[in-house]
């Protein structure tokens, strides 16, 4: 019996907290339970059923009939349900408030809210409420400076307000961003009551520079508090429902009465509109006879629903507005402490963990019982919680506050949120696991073909072998070098076939075969007859071909043992090949400007080929040629153009012979140059003098602020002592709030006049130029921004014949005393100076705020390029900070004068040229000791073998 009783009692708790559940027992079962009392003696039979649609329980049937023991087993099997409906039901209600929650956090995966509901907000305040009373029982925050009291104030301000007409009440309206609040002041007559408006986005003017002049800009910071006036209690429900009448009339107005132009009262989404219709409903009450509209004041932004887009959520911005306005309150009518300007972030940590903690709990319940189930998404969102528990603490941490305790909770729940995401895969694992039935498979049957006969030779006829040949093979590309070949039909015939050169290792050595002869004719005039422009871009183009095809040809794995001296080979002919290229280059370029490389010679040396490996009689004359006609060409090394093997500044051979270029080709772009450096000189001067005067007339104008502010705060103290003198009469309340509104102006315009003054004293930007200021610093710098197609081939082709000196790969057995160590050859040749390309400078400061030229030119990028030696200032440190310490026009002018120049490079056109990622190298460092060693002890190793 007593088990019955406590069963049927567990029961009856558990329903009644979260089900509603008809109980009906059968006459033979009353004499078990009658004798309890719990159980009325009326009902003739037990019926179960269940109300709640919220929960599946289709697994119970409606209506059935039980006997004494089928009764007891019922009810304990019913319990057992119940509890793990109990806690589904409370993870189910974490997920039923995740639209309310959404409010707040912005889950991912959802749209934006775009809420706008009084209800929506009543939710919120419960919530609200509900921290503050589990703050007031746990008494456990130790950050802000809030007590036990503050939070009590605000449970009690937040609860009764919702549907009451005494004091506090609120009323909220989210679609125009604010809520009425008709409260009781600490100092206010017992029979008197504010009427306050808190809006949305209260907006602070902000001066700034802008493209011609200077610019105002409106910031939303915090929460703006709209004073409404006073009202008597006994008037509150006339007010309330005038301003409701004023409400209906004045939201009814669509199209273009909503505007509030032409002096109207319009329909504005803002909370001015609202605190415009209290004032009128003020003045109604107050007065017998009807009142114009009051015309609402402007800084808002309306809420509203605006074409092509969704109305702004706003709930949770006013309710988290009305708790700190509240908390606000709460520690100016407790003067025991004093609110600091982190008070009310330190409350919203305690709030978001307070969320947390309550959803962290529920998940905790599930885990604990293994039938339940979790819905990854739902543990997904806290997530999100998290992280704004985490950024609200990052700014308490930043003003040293101690949050240990915070983050060993934040680590616990961490834990939690992973358990359950966890168990989460583990449920879906075993939902989603597919057992293959046990059975015996049946081996399919293996079709072989019948055996093809193949004739024999004897059988074969010439045709049956042409076929044969024609199927197996492999194209053999082919060109025929005779007296009427040229430039463009090689280079054409190259770029068709390379693609299909790659076939075969045979295919690749024939093509590479062709390409060489066609370098090896060339070597018979063009050493000493140029080639014109369009061709000699073409040779250069093949050489690339040429140089690609070859590398390609290396990245091939062979376990021959000749790959080794072959690739030794085919190394020296690829550099042969590309000394050649760059002699052919020299002479051409020398024919189309001789005044210019008069007195200037090659920068490669011949006796860097003291070490390749040739054999074929042809690559031997080939060499020959490129030998004598280096010795010829290489007038020393003070002379070398195109070189890095020594020092460089402004005077090398390089800049010196580019200065002559300039001088015969870009002189007319060199004095447009000037103009436009002249133009943002004048400009920058004119910014200057305008700023001087601006602040010498802003500094009168708020001298004259000043004694205005001295004035109205005068006005203002007066009036307040009369309203105190008179015990708060109407007529001088009115005279208090006139010449407060009146100090505040003041004080407002002397701060946006001190701003004013603040930004106009800035110094204006500095004037970076692009150029040197001295002419033939900048001729050089013109000449690598704008040389000719020849030179462009001639400095990439003088860099590239250079590199390939350098062993490849990086990497390689070409150290020590011998030349068979391991060594790498990077940080030989690495250039670790900084890298400041004034090409990329030149570009970037062509134009600015002061001038643009009529026609912007922009340099092309270089294969080779040239760099300062020191990364232009910052602009902070040009010129003087204050605008009264200009004294000349070269005041806040930087040129790039005093900086040096050398020459920048980071590999060719082919990607294997690189080292690294854009790093820049000098292929010209590379120690004498490793040039060419490893050509000959590979080619000496591979004879040994």
């Amino acid at each position: 019996m007593a088990l019955e009783r406590m069963v049927y009692s567990i029961l009856m708790f558990y329903i009644g907290r979260e089900l509603r559940v008809r109980i009906l027992i059968k006459q033979e079962c009353l004499s078990t339970f009658h004798g309890s009392g719990i159980i009325p003696s009326k009902q003739s039979h037990f019926t179960v059923g269940i109300e709640d649609e919220s929960v599946d329980v289709n697994h119970i049937e409606s209506a059935f009939t039980l006997d004494v023991f089928q009764a007891h087993l019922f009810l304990c099997s019913l319990v057992e349900f119940i509890i793990t409906v109990n806690l589904s039901l409370r993870l189910l209600a974490f997920m039923v408030d995740v639209d309310l929650l959404h409010c707040i956090y912005h889950f991912d995966g959802i749209d934006l809210p775009s809420n706008q509901g009084g209800e929506t907000c009543w939710k919120l305040c419960e919530l609200f409420a509900s921290f503050a009373e589990d703050m007031v029982q746990s008494g456990r925050d130790n950050l802000s400076g809030c007590t036990s009291t503050h939070y009590k104030n605000l449970k009690d301000f937040l609860q009764p307000a919702k549907g009451t007409l005494e004091a506090p009440h609120i009323e909220w309206f989210p679609g125009y961003g604010c809520v009425i609040i008709i409260h009781k002041h600490l100092v206010q007559r017992q029979s008197s009551l504010n009427v306050t408006v808190l809006g949305l986005d209260a907006h602070v003017h902000v001066v700034h520079s802008g493209q011609d002049q200077y610019e105002f800009s409106s910031i939303a910071q915090t929460y703006a508090e709209l004073h409404v006036g006073e009202l008597v209690l006994s008037k509150k429900q006339k007010f309330l429902e005038t301003f409701h009448i004023l409400f209906k009339t004045a939201s009814s107005r669509k199209g273009n009465e909503r505007s509030a132009g032409g002096d109207r009262q319009g329909h504005q989404k803002t909370p001015a509109f609202i605190q415009a219709i209290l004032i009128q409903a003020l003045c109604d009450t107050k007065s017998t006879t009807e009142n114009e509209d009051v015309l609402p004041r402007g800084g808002f932004t309306d809420v509203g629903q605006h074409t092509g887009g969704k109305a702004r959520d706003t709930v949770f911005a006013l309710v988290r507005s009305v708790c700190e306005w509240t908390m606000k309150r709460s520690f100016i009518q407790n003067s025991e402490f004093l609110c600091n300007e982190l008070a009310y972030d330190a409350v919203m940590l305690h709030f978001h963990s307070f969320v947390l903690e309550d959803a962290i709990q529920a998940i905790e319940n599930v885990l604990q019982n293994e039938s339940s189930n979790l819905s990854l998404k739902s543990v997904s969102h806290l997530w999100s919680i998290m992280k704004v528990v985490c950024v609200t603490a990052a700014r308490l941490s930043d003003h040293g506050h101690d949050l240990s305790v915070h983050y060993s909770k934040m680590k616990l729940a961490k834990a939690v949120i992973k358990k359950a995401q966890h168990q989460w895969h583990q449920n879906c694992s075993i939902q989603n696991t597919i057992e293959l039935p046990r059975v015996s498979y049946r081996v399919p049957i293996v079709l072989v073909p019948s055996i093809v006969t193949f004739p024999t030779s004897g059988q074969a006829t010439l045709a049956d072998i042409k076929l044969l040949v024609k199927e197996n093979i492999e194209l053999i590309p082919t060109f025929p070098l005779d007296k009427d070949w040229t430039v463009s039909s090689a280079h054409e015939w190259a770029n068709q076939l390379k693609s299909k050169s790659f076939s075969s290792s045979s295919t690749l050595s024939v093509y590479l075969h062709h390409i060489e002869q066609m370098f090896w004719r060339l070597s018979e005039n063009h050493l000493v007859e140029p080639l014109d422009l369009l061709n000699l871009k073409k040779v250069a183009d093949l050489l690339d071909i040429y140089r690609e095809s070859v590398n390609h040809s290396f990245s091939q794995k062979s376990e021959a043992r000749h790959v080794s001296s072959l690739h030794v080979r085919m190394r020296s002919i690829e550099l042969l090949a590309a000394w050649l290229v760059y002699c052919i280059a020299f002479t051409a370029t020398r024919a189309s400007y001789p005044d210019v490389l008069e007195g200037y010679g090659v920068a490669l040396r011949f006796q860097d080929l003291s070490h390749l490996v040739l054999q074929d009689e042809k690559h031997i004359v080939v060499l020959k040629r490129v030998v004598a006609f280096l010795g010829e060409n290489h007038l020393g090394d003070e002379k070398e153009i195109f070189s890095m093997r020594s020092p460089q500044n402004w005077n090398s051979a390089t800049f010196d012979m580019g200065r002559r270029y300039s001088k015969l080709f870009l002189s007319s772009t060199l004095e447009k140059e000037k103009e436009d450096a002249k133009h943002r000189v004048t400009s920058h001067w004119q910014e200057v003098q305008r700023k001087q005067d601006l602040a010498s007339r802003l500094r009168i104008e708020l001298s004259d602020l000043n004694h205005m502010f001295t004035r109205a705060s005068n006005e203002y103290d007066v009036a307040n002592r009369m309203n105190v003198l008179y015990e708060y009469q109407y007529q001088y309340q009115n005279t208090v709030n006139r010449t407060r509104e009146k100090m505040n102006s003041a004080k407002s315009s002397v701060d946006v006049k001190k701003q004013e003054i603040e930004n106009a004293e800035k110094a204006p930007p500095p004037v970076i130029q692009p150029l040197p200021s001295n002419d033939d610093k900048a001729l050089v710098v013109l000449f690598f921004l704008y040389m000719s197609r020849e030179f462009k081939i001639l400095s990439r082709l003088s860099l590239v014949a250079q590199q390939l000196l350098v062993p490849k790969p990086w990497v390689s057995y070409c150290g020590g005393q011998d030349g068979i160590q391991k060594v790498d050859v990077a940080p030989f040749i690495a250039v670790k100076l900084k890298e400041v390309s004034w090409s990329q400078h030149y570009n970037d400061y062509q134009k600015c705020s002061y001038h643009t030229p009529r026609n912007h030119r922009t340099s092309d990028s270089q294969w080779l390029d040239i760099s300062m030696h020191v990364e232009v200032p910052d602009k902070k440190d040009i010129g003087p900070r204050h605008v009264d310490n200009y004294s000349s026009r070269g005041d806040g002018i930087w040129y790039p004068d005093k900086n040096n120049v050398r020459l920048m490079w980071h590999g060719g056109s082919l990607n294997h040229d690189k080292l690294g990622i854009r790093e820049e190298f000098n292929p010209f460092a590379i120690p004498p000791s490793f040039t060419g060693k490893e050509h000959v002890l590979n080619y000496s190793n591979s004879l040994l073998l």
